[in-house]
């Protein structure tokens, strides 16, 4: 009903005298919400209320279908309250070489070597060429990237609006569809296994995501239109026989 988003009075209920921060993914896996400027506000006067740091994840900022994009360490007494990530990986198609970065107040970031150099040594020399490149020249990328994508969703809002007991809030960003499949009268995990099992088709639990995911399932639309098509109706064969 908030579009999976944080609203204001939520977040200031979850914070306890151990929190330290909040986390945020905007645009979202899984659910594919985008949290807009209001959003932001309300997660920004959260976090000054309670003298919180905010932890912003924002590799998936350059798939965005409806809306704008806001960085919160952009909003009035934010920037030394915000811990910005981003990555290669979903922009320049670069998921599993682990080229990543933030942006942070300096005593946070300059604690962060210690840490850091204690479980991976180094990003791999020809990933640190290939996202050096793709930095540089890879800007039109980017938007061909993003056609592909918002053409991709709209085939699967198509796919789903055909199929009876299941329902899906249209994903702002990124490249996740979160549906609803409470009519089914199945738990997530169990759907995910019999499809899988049934027609051979993965999808993500919900409740893997957490227990308010439970009645959800997570579709990833990276693939081609083809197999989007084909997954959906081997989705729509098993809901039919159930």
């Amino acid at each position: 009903k908030n579009g999976f988003n944080f609203t204001y009075e939520g977040l200031s209920k979850a914070v306890t005298d151990k929190t330290k921060a909040i986390l945020l993914n905007s645009p979202c896996n899984p659910t594919g919400a985008v949290a807009g400027r209001e959003v932001m506000e309300d997660i920004a006067r959260v976090a000054l209320e309670h003298d919180l740091y905010v932890v912003y994840d924002a590799v998936y900022k350059h798939l965005l279908y409806e809306g704008e994009y806001v960085n919160i360490a952009s909003l009035d007494g934010m920037k030394n309250r915000t811990i910005y990530i981003d990555s290669c990986s979903k922009t320049y198609a670069m998921t599993g070489w682990r080229i990543g970065y933030l942006a942070g107040p300096r005593e946070i970031v300059s604690l962060m070597p210690k840490l850091q150099e204690n479980v991976p040594s180094c990003v791999t020399t020809f990933a640190q060429y290939g996202a050096v490149e793709a930095i540089s020249s890879g800007q039109e990328s980017i938007k061909q990237m993003h056609d592909q994508y918002a053409e991709r969703r709209k085939v699967l809002l198509e796919c789903i609006e055909n199929i009876e007991k299941i329902s899906c809030r249209p994903p702002k960003g990124a490249f996740y569809a979160f549906i609803n499949i409470k009519k089914t009268g199945l738990g997530s995990e169990e759907f995910a296994e019999r499809l899988l099992n049934q027609e051979g088709v993965v999808v993500a639990p919900g409740s893997a995501f957490g227990e308010q995911g439970e009645g959800y399932i997570r579709i990833s639309y990276a693939t081609s239109v083809e197999t989007i098509r084909k997954g959906m109706e081997r989705i729509q064969k098993f809901v039919e026989s159930l």
